[in-house]
C-alpha cells in the first residue's frame, strides 16, 4: 500500500514520521511537486496536510482521486464557499466512504518528538477502511479514537481557531486565565450549539477533537491563531499575517455570518473576532473585545 502525504509544513513532516514508524510505503510531496512527482494511479491513500485554502487547487492538481482513501487533516473552512474540507473532497470525486479526518490537539513537534497524543479519526467508512487508516497511524505514543460523522469534527476544527484568536486578543489586552477561560467555555458554548442546529452528530468519542483541540489553541503561544490574536491589539491585520504564516481562523472568519444565517443563531464571540480583523483603529478594537467579554460570554 502506497502513501502520498501532500504539505511540506511541520505538521506534514511529523507525519510521514509516523507512517514510516508504522513501515508504511511513504512519498512525500509538496504542493508545488505534484503533477511531477505524484502519479494517481499508483496511490492508495492521500493524506492532505495542507492548509484549508490549499485543498481545492492540490485536489484539480492532482485529478483522478476516486480510488484513494482520502485523510484529511486541515481544520479551516473554504474562503468563498464556507466548505468544509469534506465538502470540496467529495465536490472533487472523493468517495464519502473513502474519506477520512485526522482531528485533535495535536502540535506537530510534540508528535516528532514521540510525546503521548490523543486524536480523532472521524469516519463515514466501512470497517476494513476505518481498521486500515488507523493502523497506519496509531503508535505507542499517538492514540487514535474513531468517531463516525465528520462534520461535527471539522467544524469544530475550524471553529476553534476563530476562538484562539479571541483568547489572544484578550492576552493582548491584558487579561489573565480567568477571562481565557471564560472565553473558552463561551466558545465551547457556541460550537454545541451551532452542532445541534445544524443538527451535526456529536458523540463522547468526540472530546479530542472538539474539546481537547479547543483547549489546546486556545492555551499555547505555538498555537498561530492564538499568536494572531494577540499581535492584532498592537499591530495591522497584514503586519500579522506577515509574522505568522497560515492563520486558519482568520480565514474561517469569514465564514462566521453564513453560519449564523444557516444556523438561525447568533455566534457573538465568533463574530467579534470576525469585526475584529476589519477594525484598524486599535480603540475601536479594544472596545469591542471588552464589550463582548463582559456582555456576551
Amino acid at each position: 500500500m502506497k502513501v502520498a502525504i501532500v504539505g511540506n509544513g511541520a505538521w506534514g513532516k511529523a507525519l510521514y514520521s509516523i507512517l514510516s514508524e508504522n513501515s508504511a510505503n511513504v512519498v512525500f510531496v509538496t504542493k508545488q511537486s505534484l503533477k511531477s512527482k505524484l502519479n494517481p494511479t499508483k496511490i492508495d491513500v492521500l493524506v492532505l496536510a495542507v492548509p484549508t485554502q490549499a485543498i481545492r487547487e492540490v485536489l484539480e492538481k492532482i485529478g483522478n482521486i476516486g480510488n484513494m482513501i482520502v485523510v484529511n487533516c486541515a481544520k479551516g473552512i473554504e474562503r468563498g464557499t464556507h466548505k468544509f474540507p469534506f465538502q470540496i473532497v467529495s465536490e472533487k470525486g472523493g468517495k464519502k466512504e473513502k474519506y477520512f479526518s485526522l482531528i485533535g490537539p495535536s502540535f506537530a513537534e510534540e508528535l516528532k518528538d514521540k510525546m503521548p497524543t490523543v486524536v480523532n479519526l472521524g469516519h463515514n467508512s466501512e470497517k476494513k477502511y476505518i481498521n486500515l487508516v488507523k493502523k497506519l497511524f496509531e503508535t505507542e505514543c499517538l492514540e487514535i479514537k474513531v468517531v463516525h460523522g465528520i462534520a461535527a469534527l471539522e467544524l469544530a476544527g475550524a471553529f476553534k481557531n476563530i476562538y484562539a484568536i479571541a483568547c489572544g486578543l484578550t492576552t493582548g489586552l491584558g487579561f489573565g486565565m480567568n477571562t481565557r477561560v471564560k472565553v473558552i467555555l463561551a466558545a465551547l458554548r457556541e460550537i454545541h450549539n451551532l452542532m445541534k442546529n445544524l443538527k451535526f452528530r456529536i458523540e463522547d468519542e468526540t472530546i479530542p477533537g472538539i474539546l481537547g483541540d479547543l483547549i489546546l489553541t486556545c492555551n499555547s503561544t505555538e498555537s498561530r491563531n492564538y499568536s494572531f490574536g494577540k499581535l492584532i491589539v498592537n499591530f495591522s491585520v497584514e503586519e500579522a499575517l506577515r509574522k505568522i504564516t497560515t492563520v486558519e481562523g482568520f480565514y474561517t472568519s469569514d465564514s462566521v455570518a453564513y453560519f449564523e444565517k444557516i444556523g438561525n443563531m447568533k455566534l457573538p464571540l465568533a463574530d467579534m473576532v470576525a469585526r475584529c480583523v476589519k477594525i484598524e483603529n486599535k480603540g475601536i478594537l479594544r472596545q469591542l473585545v471588552m464589550n463582548t467579554i463582559t456582555k456576551n460570554t
